[in-house]
């Protein structure tokens, strides 16, 4: 729809736009304003057709600039309605204007001038109210509504308490909460698995204002079940600022689940992979010498280097080569990280992880260094390929590919386990095969496909509005010397296994301290040749959990 206006006389047609009545999925609508002599968007309005948890538009205003006769936006104004923080029954409407003046072409930076901060606020910043800078720098004129903000700020305490409040559900996300000088480190102050059954702990570390250079950290808990304590530390020295070079050293004291892959600057795409842990099957219990190197030799590039010594006592009845025995293992492992267009927000002394723009790629070599009188000996590959995108507005796309090889002969341990998650706790735990067991496959050499399309907020049926997940998982692997595992029972999936699930997300949704948390239900189907034969088991049905910032 469009309308022809005079300004200044100027003619300007202003259109606006909206979706199909019959549009399924998440929309805006708006308008924009045309200069038809000088051909160019003067300003567009956006917002979204459908009410949501938080009521945002968006305007942006463009002109033509004199020295480079090009056309750019000089004002970008977002605005978010009825902010709910679940504190004191506070409602915020936020206003938030950018102006972009002094317009620069052909200025040149170095390297060192750009790194994966998209946006940095120090704490130090003076806040207060400065009428000589205020009207030096503001672009617009110190109002009512501005003093209404200062008053709103000292009704509630200052500045700094509405700040924790908004960062307890990012702390809480992140598994860290600061208190001066350290950190807690809330994910072992409690956890879950068929060995320990519940284990009850504490961890610490420091942050940078403890030392920018010096890094410790320490955690110890204890297994109701197995009556077993398991602790570890860490100790870290920074060796230069502009290489982020760091040397550590640890010792560890737990239980770890074998034929598992870890990656050392691995990141999770999805906040429900964490869950897996809580039911583990198997577990081995493992005493761990580490000493490491990691460093950023350029943008975007993480490099790792670490010698390791391992000794491993399994939990479960297990022979190799027709012997049970406990196993060690000194390893050298290589590992590099390439995630390009990274971003982050850094706040002070702590780093926000923002997006990853593009696929990000990690890849590891473990070799093992014993000596010739074991009886096993390998060198591992590890690929993973990682990226989330939208594709053509139909959906956002999360893909995860994973690669392993070994080329040699290991024990269980060391073997690859596939990544099951299906148990009595029917929770759908993002990025693992959803219908297979754990500890169901075992393979030294592998490949696994985790895709999903999350095609947003279903809009048209009443005040019902979940979000529609199809997943699609897929994976293929083989062992040699199968006949070297005895008193362990597991499958190989050289036919290939498949799975298509679909997600109804964020039935429920629930906005707490910054954090939204969403209940729904997902139903996976299995198929393909490791079906079961009694159709209904190939069917499983899982409560869908999001927890986002």
């Amino acid at each position: 729809v469009g309308d022809t206006v005079w300004a200044n006389g100027t003619p300007k047609v202003i259109v606006k736009f909206y979706p199909k009545n019959k549009n399924l999925f998440d929309a805006i609508k708006g308008s924009f304003i045309w200069n038809i002599n000088e051909g160019f968007v003067e300003n567009i309005y956006v917002l979204p057709t459908k009410e949501t948890d938080l009521h945002t538009s968006l305007s942006q205003q463009y002109k033509k600039d004199s020295a480079t006769q090009k056309f750019i936006p000089t004002l970008t104004t977002t605005q978010i309605k009825s902010l709910a923080l679940n504190y004191k029954n506070i409602i915020i409407n936020v206003t938030a204007k950018t102006h972009l003046y002094n317009f620069r072409q052909n200025v040149n930076l170095s390297k060192k001038d750009f790194n994966e901060n998209i946006y940095e606020y120090k704490e130090n910043y003076d806040l207060k109210y400065d009428t000589l800078n205020w009207e030096k720098y503001q672009k617009e004129a110190y109002s009512h509504n501005d003093s209404s903000t200062f008053a709103f700020y000292e009704k509630i305490g200052s500045i700094k308490n509405l700040e924790k409040v908004i960062n307890i559900g990012r702390d809480i996300v992140s598994g860290k909460v600061g208190v001066g000088k350290f950190n807690l480190l809330l994910n072992k102050f409690i956890n879950y698995n068929k060995v320990e059954w519940f284990r009850l702990g504490a961890g610490v570390e420091t942050n940078d204002a403890f030392s920018k250079k010096y890094y410790l950290s320490g955690y110890g808990g204890y297994g109701f079940e197995d009556k077993k304590y398991k602790y570890g530390s860490l100790i870290g020295y920074k060796i230069d600022q502009n290489l982020n070079l760091w040397i550590k050293a640890s010792y560890n004291k737990e239980l770890y689940e074998p034929g598992r892959t870890d990656l050392i600057f691995d990141r999770q795409q999805y906040s429900s992979e964490s869950f897996r842990k809580y039911q583990l099957q198997l577990l081995d219990e493992v005493k761990k010498w580490t000493i490491s190197t990691t460093l950023q030799p350029v943008k975007y590039t993480q490099i790792g280097i670490s010698l390791s010594k391992e000794h491993i006592d399994p939990l479960y009845k297990y022979r190799f080569n027709n012997n049970q025995f406990v196993f060690n293992f000194n390893e050298l492992t290589i590992s590099a990280n390439y995630a390009f267009g990274r971003q982050f927000i850094k706040y002070a002394d702590k780093q926000v992880f923002f997006r990853d723009k593009f696929p990000v790629v990690s890849f590891q070599i473990i070799n093992l260094l014993n000596d010739n009188r074991t009886n096993y000996a390998y060198t591992k590959y590890d690929l993973k390929i990682s990226y989330s995108f939208w594709l053509l507005g139909k959906g956002h796309h999360n893909l995860q590919a994973n690669f392993g090889y070994m080329n040699g002969i290991a024990p269980y341990y060391k073997l690859y386990n596939s990544k099951g998650s299906y148990s009595n706790l029917y929770t759908t735990i993002n990025n693992s095969f959803e219908t297979m067991t754990y500890n169901e496959f075992c393979s030294d050499r592998y490949v696994s496909l985790f895709y999903s399309v999350n095609f947003g907020r279903l809009n048209r049926v009443g005040r019902f509005k979940p979000s529609l997940v199809i997943s699609q998982n897929m994976g293929w692997g083989s062992l040699q010397h199968k006949r070297k595992h005895a008193d362990i029972v597991f499958n190989t999936m050289e036919k290939g296994y498949y799975e298509t699930g679909v997600t109804l997300g964020d039935i429920v949704r629930y906005n707490l301290y910054g954090v939204k948390i969403g209940l729904g239900i997902s139903v996976y189907r299995r198929y393909g040749p490791y079906k079961f034969d009694d159709a209904s088991r190939n069917y499983i049905l899982k409560l869908a959990t999001s927890i986002r910032i």
